[in-house]
């Protein structure tokens, strides 16, 4: 009772693979992130991108899971770390400063400290979201250290940009107006989107940005490798899912609400949604969801038709 999978037209930048190859691209991550710099500095100009190594050291396996990264330098000698975070974080503001604070202290490594004078170069992370964060109220949000009286910059070489990406999963193209938007825009709807990418005409590096994250254009092995690495992402979503399901079935028994029976109809319900969607195999969703497998055959065959 397996499924042909279906084709994507682009591949889902949510998944270690497709982030990987869309942003290690170094056309595509330059474009990115001057449209995000000039927001606040209209003048400043990245001219060249170097990739230079992605996934943070020392990261446990539970948030390999989730984050992934690639670092980069630019002509100006600055230093940025792009990541993509798919889950909540209880501390993830604190995560954000532990995270650039290592990676900026280890800026002297390669120096002669005999001679070192606290020389750094700048330092910018950029958080893409997969959730909202409730203390934000827009899609963006640029961080620096200032005076908070005076609201002047005191020092800049370190900063950082939380990106919420379920914002621009709500907006129409229409809505989009900056270049940033074009972008955001872009990156969140990718993996829904059948068609060329909208805004090509504003910014051509869509244009190059649609080949790279083409499914029909990788290698066979290439495309071997994204669903790997989508299957994984399906895995960890369900088991998120699954964890906030069984947090909802405890508030049920606490509250006698729903029987267990009811809970597991609706969890069986949430396995057949999955696989009507012909992305994951029947035995990946069991395997995830801790289903019995013929079970799970049985429900879909019954309500398959439903």
């Amino acid at each position: 009772m397996t499924k042909k999978r279906k084709e994507p037209t682009y591949l889902n930048p949510m998944t270690d693979f497709g982030f990987k190859t869309i942003f290690g691209n170094p056309d595509v991550m330059r474009g990115f992130l001057n449209a995000l710099i000039q927001e606040d500095y209209p003048d400043k100009v990245i001219s060249k991108v170097n990739i230079v190594g992605n996934d943070a050291p020392g990261e446990s396996d539970e948030d390999r899971g989730v984050v992934f990264d690639i670092h980069c330098t630019t002509d100006d000698n600055e230093e940025f770390v792009v990541e993509m975070q798919r889950r909540k974080q209880v501390f993830f503001n604190n995560r954000i400063i532990y995270y650039l604070g290592r990676s900026f202290s280890r800026q002297d490594d390669s120096l002669d400290k005999e001679v070192w004078q606290f020389q750094t170069h700048k330092l910018l992370g950029v958080f893409l979201m997969d959730f909202y964060d409730k203390t934000m109220t827009k899609g963006v949000r640029h961080c620096v250290i200032k005076d908070f009286k005076e609201d002047i910059i005191d020092n800049d070489l370190l900063q950082y940009w939380k990106i919420q990406l379920p914002t621009y999963r709500k907006k129409k193209e229409s809505d989009c107006v900056t270049p940033l938007d074009f972008w955001l825009y872009n990156i969140a709807n990718l993996k829904d989107m059948n068609t060329a990418l909208p805004f090509a005409d504003k910014e051509p590096l869509f244009k190059q940005m649609q080949r790279v994250a083409s499914y029909a254009q990788m290698s066979r092995e290439d495309q071997d490798r994204y669903w790997h690495s989508y299957d994984q992402y399906v895995t960890t979503m369900s088991a998120f899912a699954n964890e906030r399901m069984e947090g909802r079935e405890e508030g049920w028994e606490d509250a006698r609400s729903f029987t267990i029976a009811e809970a597991h109809k609706k969890e069986l319900t949430s396995a057949l949604n999955l696989y009507k969607t012909g992305l994951v195999t029947i035995d990946v969703i069991a395997q995830t969801m801790s289903i019995d497998l013929d079970e799970l055959q049985e429900y879909i065959k019954a309500n398959s038709e439903n």
